[in-house]
Protein backbone atom coordinates (compact mmCIF):
# COMPACT_ATOMS: atom_id res chain seq x y z
CA UNK A 1 0.00 0.00 0.00
CA UNK A 2 1.49 3.33 -0.75
CA UNK A 3 2.07 6.12 1.87
CA UNK A 4 -0.36 9.04 2.13
CA UNK A 5 1.88 12.21 1.29
CA UNK A 6 0.86 14.91 3.18
CA UNK A 7 1.74 18.46 1.99
CA UNK A 8 4.46 20.26 3.87
CA UNK A 9 2.51 23.78 3.94
CA UNK A 10 0.48 24.13 7.34
CA UNK A 11 -2.12 26.14 5.14
CA UNK A 12 -1.91 23.25 2.39
CA UNK A 13 -1.82 20.67 4.82
CA UNK A 14 -5.16 22.03 7.13
CA UNK A 15 -6.91 22.84 3.91
CA UNK A 16 -6.29 18.71 2.27
CA UNK A 17 -7.19 17.77 5.81
CA UNK A 18 -10.51 19.72 6.00
CA UNK A 19 -11.15 17.74 2.17
CA UNK A 20 -10.32 14.35 3.61
CA UNK A 21 -13.04 15.32 6.79
CA UNK A 22 -15.32 16.36 4.63
CA UNK A 23 -15.68 14.38 1.55
CA UNK A 24 -17.69 11.14 2.75
CA UNK A 25 -20.57 13.92 4.22
CA UNK A 26 -20.55 15.54 0.88
CA UNK A 27 -20.83 12.57 -0.93
CA UNK A 28 -23.30 11.19 1.19
CA UNK A 29 -25.43 14.63 0.91
CA UNK A 30 -25.00 14.12 -3.24
CA UNK A 31 -26.16 10.67 -3.50
CA UNK A 32 -29.84 12.01 -1.03
CA UNK A 33 -29.90 14.94 -3.61
CA UNK A 34 -29.73 13.07 -6.31
CA UNK A 35 -31.67 10.08 -4.91
CA UNK A 36 -34.81 12.80 -4.15
CA UNK A 37 -34.36 14.18 -7.79
CA UNK A 38 -33.62 11.50 -10.24
CA UNK A 39 -35.92 9.46 -12.10
CA UNK A 40 -38.55 8.33 -11.20
CA UNK A 41 -38.61 10.70 -8.25
CA UNK A 42 -38.52 9.99 -4.35
CA UNK A 43 -39.50 11.17 -1.78
CA UNK A 44 -38.18 11.10 1.66
CA UNK A 45 -39.90 8.66 4.00
CA UNK A 46 -40.23 6.53 1.01
CA UNK A 47 -38.90 2.88 0.98
CA UNK A 48 -37.99 1.42 -2.59
CA UNK A 49 -36.53 -1.68 -4.03
CA UNK A 50 -36.55 -3.83 -6.54
CA UNK A 51 -36.09 -8.08 -6.22
CA UNK A 52 -33.55 -8.94 -8.60
CA UNK A 53 -29.74 -10.13 -9.04
CA UNK A 54 -26.85 -7.39 -9.11
CA UNK A 55 -23.85 -7.59 -10.94
CA UNK A 56 -21.00 -5.56 -11.65
CA UNK A 57 -23.02 -3.11 -13.77
CA UNK A 58 -24.97 -2.16 -11.14
CA UNK A 59 -22.55 1.15 -9.71
CA UNK A 60 -24.57 2.92 -7.32
CA UNK A 61 -23.96 0.58 -4.79
CA UNK A 62 -20.34 -0.39 -3.97
CA UNK A 63 -19.92 -3.89 -4.29
CA UNK A 64 -23.08 -4.45 -4.08
CA UNK A 65 -24.08 -8.30 -2.81
CA UNK A 66 -25.63 -10.41 -5.86
CA UNK A 67 -27.77 -12.28 -3.26
CA UNK A 68 -29.60 -9.55 -1.33
CA UNK A 69 -31.87 -7.05 -3.05
CA UNK A 70 -31.75 -3.85 -1.33
CA UNK A 71 -34.33 -1.53 -0.08
CA UNK A 72 -33.42 2.04 -0.18
CA UNK A 73 -34.88 5.06 1.93
CA UNK A 74 -34.42 8.15 3.36
CA UNK A 75 -35.69 8.94 6.94
CA UNK A 76 -36.73 12.68 7.64
CA UNK A 77 -36.36 13.61 11.45
CA UNK A 78 -36.70 17.43 11.30
CA UNK A 79 -40.12 17.26 12.75
CA UNK A 80 -40.78 14.35 14.98
CA UNK A 81 -40.26 10.29 14.76
CA UNK A 82 -40.29 7.84 11.84
CA UNK A 83 -40.89 4.28 12.04
CA UNK A 84 -40.27 1.05 9.90
CA UNK A 85 -42.36 -2.06 10.38
CA UNK A 86 -40.87 -5.15 9.10
CA UNK A 87 -43.95 -7.38 9.79
CA UNK A 88 -43.50 -11.80 10.89
CA UNK A 89 -43.51 -13.24 8.12
CA UNK A 90 -42.88 -17.53 7.49
CA UNK A 91 -40.71 -16.80 4.60
CA UNK A 92 -38.81 -14.38 6.72
CA UNK A 93 -37.39 -17.64 9.18
CA UNK A 94 -34.94 -19.10 7.27
CA UNK A 95 -34.01 -16.07 4.98
CA UNK A 96 -31.42 -13.43 6.41
CA UNK A 97 -32.61 -9.92 6.52
CA UNK A 98 -31.30 -6.30 7.72
CA UNK A 99 -31.15 -2.47 7.78
CA UNK A 100 -28.19 -0.94 8.00
CA UNK A 101 -28.61 2.78 9.57
CA UNK A 102 -26.54 5.40 8.54
CA UNK A 103 -26.48 9.41 9.69
CA UNK A 104 -25.26 12.11 7.52
CA UNK A 105 -21.73 11.62 9.15
CA UNK A 106 -22.14 8.46 7.49
CA UNK A 107 -21.54 6.53 10.73
CA UNK A 108 -22.95 2.79 10.91
CA UNK A 109 -25.30 3.96 13.95
CA UNK A 110 -27.14 0.84 14.26
CA UNK A 111 -28.58 -1.86 12.87
CA UNK A 112 -32.33 -4.12 12.34
CA UNK A 113 -30.97 -7.66 12.25
CA UNK A 114 -31.49 -10.69 14.92
CA UNK A 115 -27.91 -11.24 14.66
CA UNK A 116 -26.48 -10.02 17.99
CA UNK A 117 -23.07 -8.08 18.28
CA UNK A 118 -23.05 -7.46 22.36
CA UNK A 119 -19.87 -8.22 23.54
CA UNK A 120 -20.30 -10.44 26.52
CA UNK A 121 -17.63 -11.06 29.15
CA UNK A 122 -16.71 -15.25 29.97
CA UNK A 123 -20.34 -15.08 31.96
CA UNK A 124 -22.11 -14.15 29.79
CA UNK A 125 -22.75 -10.35 30.97
CA UNK A 126 -23.17 -7.63 28.19
CA UNK A 127 -19.95 -5.35 28.55
CA UNK A 128 -20.73 -3.77 25.82
CA UNK A 129 -23.92 -2.84 24.28
CA UNK A 130 -24.08 -3.71 20.31
CA UNK A 131 -25.68 -1.84 17.25
CA UNK A 132 -28.04 -4.79 16.39
CA UNK A 133 -31.64 -4.69 17.30
CA UNK A 134 -31.11 -8.57 17.95
CA UNK A 135 -34.50 -9.05 15.80
CA UNK A 136 -35.41 -8.80 12.28
CA UNK A 137 -39.12 -7.87 12.24
CA UNK A 138 -41.22 -5.61 14.62
CA UNK A 139 -41.92 -2.30 14.73
CA UNK A 140 -38.35 0.15 15.03
CA UNK A 141 -38.68 3.60 16.26
CA UNK A 142 -36.17 6.52 14.74
CA UNK A 143 -35.90 9.69 16.71
CA UNK A 144 -33.61 12.79 17.13
CA UNK A 145 -33.19 14.61 20.57
CA UNK A 146 -35.43 13.69 23.43
CA UNK A 147 -36.59 9.85 23.43
CA UNK A 148 -40.68 9.84 22.44
CA UNK A 149 -43.05 8.98 25.09
CA UNK A 150 -44.26 6.02 22.43
CA UNK A 151 -40.86 5.02 22.10
CA UNK A 152 -41.84 2.24 24.55
CA UNK A 153 -44.75 0.16 22.23
CA UNK A 154 -42.35 -0.29 19.74
CA UNK A 155 -39.53 -2.91 19.04
CA UNK A 156 -36.36 -1.22 19.45
CA UNK A 157 -35.98 2.81 19.33
CA UNK A 158 -32.99 4.48 17.86
CA UNK A 159 -31.58 7.71 18.50
CA UNK A 160 -29.76 9.83 15.71
CA UNK A 161 -28.07 13.12 16.23
CA UNK A 162 -29.02 13.60 12.30
CA UNK A 163 -32.03 15.28 10.69
CA UNK A 164 -31.77 12.13 8.00
CA UNK A 165 -31.09 8.55 8.48
CA UNK A 166 -30.26 6.37 5.16
CA UNK A 167 -31.60 3.11 5.26
CA UNK A 168 -30.09 0.15 3.36
CA UNK A 169 -32.22 -3.00 3.51
CA UNK A 170 -30.92 -6.49 2.36
CA UNK A 171 -33.32 -9.53 2.11
CA UNK A 172 -32.00 -12.27 0.95
CA UNK A 173 -33.37 -14.00 -2.49
CA UNK A 174 -32.41 -17.66 -2.92
CA UNK A 175 -31.38 -18.92 -6.64
CA UNK A 176 -32.94 -21.70 -8.55
CA UNK A 177 -32.36 -23.70 -11.38
CA UNK A 178 -35.95 -24.24 -12.77
CA UNK A 179 -37.14 -21.09 -14.40
CA UNK A 180 -40.85 -21.33 -12.98
CA UNK A 181 -39.13 -21.75 -9.15
CA UNK A 182 -37.22 -18.71 -9.99
CA UNK A 183 -39.99 -16.58 -10.94
CA UNK A 184 -42.24 -17.89 -7.84
CA UNK A 185 -39.20 -16.84 -5.50
CA UNK A 186 -38.65 -13.64 -6.87
CA UNK A 187 -42.28 -12.62 -6.30
CA UNK A 188 -41.99 -14.01 -3.06
CA UNK A 189 -38.77 -11.71 -2.29
CA UNK A 190 -40.15 -8.37 -3.60
CA UNK A 191 -43.69 -9.23 -1.90
CA UNK A 192 -41.61 -8.88 1.41
CA UNK A 193 -39.96 -5.96 0.30
CA UNK A 194 -43.14 -4.14 -0.49
CA UNK A 195 -44.39 -5.40 3.06
CA UNK A 196 -41.56 -3.05 4.66
CA UNK A 197 -43.58 0.01 5.73
CA UNK A 198 -42.81 3.44 6.87
CA UNK A 199 -45.03 5.69 9.11
CA UNK A 200 -43.94 9.36 10.29
CA UNK A 201 -45.47 11.24 13.38
CA UNK A 202 -45.53 14.56 10.90
CA UNK A 203 -46.17 14.89 6.61
CA UNK A 204 -42.97 14.50 5.29
CA UNK A 205 -41.47 18.01 4.30
CA UNK A 206 -39.51 18.94 1.03
CA UNK A 207 -35.73 18.83 0.93
CA UNK A 208 -34.48 22.00 1.87
CA UNK A 209 -31.14 23.05 -0.21
CA UNK A 210 -29.51 26.23 0.08
CA UNK A 211 -27.12 25.21 -2.97
CA UNK A 212 -29.21 23.10 -5.44
CA UNK A 213 -26.98 24.71 -8.55
CA UNK A 214 -23.85 23.49 -6.39
CA UNK A 215 -25.06 19.85 -6.81
CA UNK A 216 -26.50 19.60 -10.02
CA UNK A 217 -22.56 20.22 -11.82
CA UNK A 218 -20.38 16.81 -11.95
CA UNK A 219 -17.65 19.35 -11.60
CA UNK A 220 -17.60 20.08 -8.23
CA UNK A 221 -14.73 22.25 -7.22
CA UNK A 222 -13.00 23.50 -4.28
CA UNK A 223 -15.57 26.41 -3.60
CA UNK A 224 -18.10 24.45 -5.07
CA UNK A 225 -17.32 21.56 -2.27
CA UNK A 226 -17.47 23.37 0.78
CA UNK A 227 -20.35 24.98 0.39
CA UNK A 228 -21.99 21.95 0.39
CA UNK A 229 -20.29 20.81 2.94
CA UNK A 230 -21.42 23.97 4.83
CA UNK A 231 -24.94 23.30 3.66
CA UNK A 232 -24.72 19.77 4.95
CA UNK A 233 -23.79 20.75 8.40
CA UNK A 234 -27.46 22.02 8.72
CA UNK A 235 -28.53 18.40 9.52
CA UNK A 236 -25.89 17.28 11.86
CA UNK A 237 -25.80 18.04 15.48
CA UNK A 238 -22.52 18.25 16.91
CA UNK A 239 -21.32 18.26 20.71
CA UNK A 240 -19.15 21.22 20.56
CA UNK A 241 -16.96 19.28 23.39
CA UNK A 242 -15.76 16.43 21.53
CA UNK A 243 -13.80 16.20 18.63
CA UNK A 244 -16.11 16.66 15.70
CA UNK A 245 -17.25 19.76 17.27
CA UNK A 246 -13.86 20.87 18.27
CA UNK A 247 -12.38 20.42 14.54
CA UNK A 248 -15.50 22.23 13.39
CA UNK A 249 -15.38 24.81 14.92
CA UNK A 250 -11.18 25.71 14.35
CA UNK A 251 -11.69 24.81 10.41
CA UNK A 252 -14.57 26.91 9.72
CA UNK A 253 -12.49 29.28 7.80
CA UNK A 254 -12.48 26.67 4.61
CA UNK A 255 -17.12 26.75 4.54
CA UNK A 256 -18.52 29.18 5.98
Amino acid sequence: MNEIKWPTDPDELAYTQAYVYAYAIVDHYRILYEDMNGSPNRTLNQLVGEARFYSSEDTSILSPNNDTPYSRGYLDLRQGWVSLEIPDSAELNNRYLSFQCVDCFTNNTSYISDVKDDVLDNEGNVVVKGKSSGVKTGNFLFYKGQRPTVADNYTAAFKFDSDFVFLIGRTQMFEYNDPAAMEAEVATVQSLMNSYKIQSEYPTSELDLLNPDALETSDINAITFFTIFADALRYEQVDPILWDGQYLASNSRYWS
